[in-house]
This record gives C-alpha cells, sequence and structure tokens, in this order.
C-alpha cells in the first residue's frame, strides 16, 4: 500500500508543477481537491481494506469426472463501508503439480468459478493471495496464503455384464469366498427352515419352533476363510490411469452388488494395507486412499502379494 501512496502524491505533486507553470495558481485548488478526494477515500476504506476475509467452498467434496467443479467465493466483512474490488488469485493442485493458476476480480459479495478438471485424482484448491481495493481503487492491501481446501474426482462407473475371467478364478482358488451363501458354519444363520430327518438337535432354532409350534433348525452360512485381492496398476499417463481406475471401480462395485466380500490392496502414506470391502462406504474410503497417494504405487508394487488380481486398463491378471 505505501508504494500505491507514493506513486499518487509523486503524481499529484507532477499535476501540481505542471499547471502552476502553464496556469498560475487555480490548479493549486485542483490539487488540494484531488488530495482530498484521495486520502477521504482511503480513510473510508481502511478498516475493511485490512478486516475483509474471502473464503471460499466447493458445492461437493467428491466428484464425478465428467462434473463441473463449482467454487463458490465470498467477502466477508461486517462493517458499514465495504472495501472496492477485491484481486483474488487461487491454484489447483494434484500432489505438488499445479495444474490450474488463475486471477479474477471479486466485484460483488460472492462469485462462482468453474473448473473442468479431466482426471481421477485428489486436488488441493490453495488461495494463495487477495488484493483488497480502496472505493476508488487507488491504494490496496495485500494478504497471502489465505485458505486450503481439497476434494476428489471419481472414475466413472461403466456397465460390466460379466467378470467371468476373475469369477473363475476365484471359484477354483478361493475355498470358501462369500457370507451369502449356504454352509457348515453355523456361528452364522445363513436362513431357518423346517426339521428334516437327519438334522442335528443341537441346530434346533428352539426360540422360532416355540413361536410356530413346530421345529426348525438354523441353516449355517459358508464360512469365509479366502477373499479375492484387488490391486490396480497405475503408470506416469493420466489417460491410462483413467481407464484403470474406471474399470477397476467398476469392478469393485459389481462384486459388492453381488453380495461378495474382497479385499484390497490400499496405500498408506509409504506402505501398502490389505484392507476387506464389504460395503460402498468402505469402497469409497479406500478410492480416496488410492487417489491420494497414487504416487506411491511403483511398478509391479504388488509381487509381494500372492494371488492377487491386477486391474489394468481394462483388463484383469491373476498374478
Amino acid at each position: 500500500m505505501a508504494k500505491n501512496i507514493l506513486y499518487s502524491f509523486i503524481f499529484a505533486s507532477v499535476l501540481f508543477v505542471v499547471w502552476n507553470t502553464l496556469l498560475g495558481y487555480f490548479p493549486f485548488l485542483l490539487f488540494a481537491i484531488y488530495l482530498f478526494v484521495l486520502l477521504f477515500s482511503l480513510l473510508l476504506s481502511l478498516k475493511s481494506l485490512f478486516q475483509t476475509k474471502v473464503t471460499f467452498m466447493s458445492s461437493l467434496h467428491v466428484y464425478k469426472r465428467t462434473d463441473d467443479i463449482e467454487i463458490l467465493f465470498k467477502r466477508d466483512y461486517q462493517g458499514w463501508i465495504q472495501c472496492g474490488y477485491i484481486q483474488v488469485e487461487y491454484s489447483i493442485y494434484q500432489g505438488e503439480q499445479c495444474l490450474i493458476h488463475r486471477q479474477f476480480l471479486l466485484k460483488d459479495d460472492e462469485q462462482k468459478e468453474v473448473v473442468s478438471l479431466p482426471h481421477c485424482g485428489y486436488y488441493t484448491i490453495h488461495m494463495t493471495k487477495i488484493k483488497c481495493f480502496d472505493i476508488l481503487q487507488c491504494f490496496y492491501h495485500t494478504q497471502k496464503d489465505i485458505q486450503k481446501a481439497s476434494f476428489y474426482v471419481f472414475p466413472k462407473i461403466m456397465k460390466i455384464n460379466s467378470f467371468v475371467s476373475v469369477e473363475s478364478q476365484m471359484i477354483q482358488d478361493v475355498e470358501n469366498y462369500s457370507l451369502f451363501h449356504k454352509g457348515d458354519d453355523h456361528t452364522e444363520v445363513f436362513e431357518i427352515r423346517p426339521y428334516q430327518d437327519g438334522d442335528a438337535l443341537k441346530h434346533i432354532h428352539w426360540k422360532a419352533s416355540m413361536k410356530e409350534n413346530e421345529l426348525f433348525v438354523k441353516e449355517g452360512s459358508q464360512p469365509t476363510t479366502h477373499y479375492l485381492l484387488l490391486t490396480v496398476d497405475l503408470t506416469m499417463n493420466s489417460d491410462e490411469n483413467d481407464q484403470t481406475l474406471d474399470y477397476f471401480y467398476s469392478i469393485c462395485l459389481y462384486l459388492l452388488n453381488k453380495g461378495m466380500i474382497f479385499k484390497f490392496l490400499v496405500p498408506q502414506k509409504d506402505s501398502l494395507e490389505v484392507v476387506v470391502i464389504q460395503n460402498q462406504d468402505q469402497l469409497r474410503d479406500c478410492m480416496k486412499r488410492i487417489m491420494k497417494y497414487s504416487y506411491f504405487y511403483e511398478p509391479r508394487h504388488y509381487l509381494a502379494f500372492p494371488n492377487v488380481c491386477v486391474v489394468k486398463r481394462n483388463e484383469v491378471e491373476m498374478i
């Protein structure tokens, strides 16, 4: 701001000297009026220049790759006199890479910015600088490193009618793969049915039998001793990674819709963790971790894990 004040006074002084030399003492009145208006504008705006804040928020925390990202910027000042325009600078990062850097004038109380990000991933919005101008736009006060926020761009969901290759391998290599099938584990009840000759008395469901005045027995569930283990093969190519993540995410949803429980190889900062996926909330959390720590994936990172299904682009390979 001090630099702007200095420039304004230099301009006013030069104007006064020129006009006084050419036109006489009348320019002194013009100079005085100019100086008064300049200082009056600064005094009116002084408090708002230092106390005005700008906040922003994105409409969603998780977007689809087909969505436009909407960022709403708002000025925040409760005084009677608002400052003038606010120049806002912000950047969007994916990891350490700056993808977008923009600058705009916030003229009203709020303004919406629309950004398009074509690739899946974890992104951070960083409002790097704002300049609050006085009413006449002659002076400004700068604030830096204002606010940060993050969001995810999720893969597209593809229609998968069958998953024959992996399902057949899973049935061959996995002893029992779903709790939603009949079996001999009576710690988990699959269903209740009428008693038949040969049923063990220890499996009688006494509560249901007394209620219906007829003997019923408990059908056990199929014990789950092994799960299908899935992972992705990511590269430095964003287009290939999008294709891989689209197919991978769609396969996971397909398995969950069929009642199958499976495992995930999920990055955890500097290591890999095996997580059991039983519902869509767990799946979404793990997808976020994959996109946030995608830099951790190295070529053939999954070789230390036996019987893992690797998704790359639109193919699945059992290692």
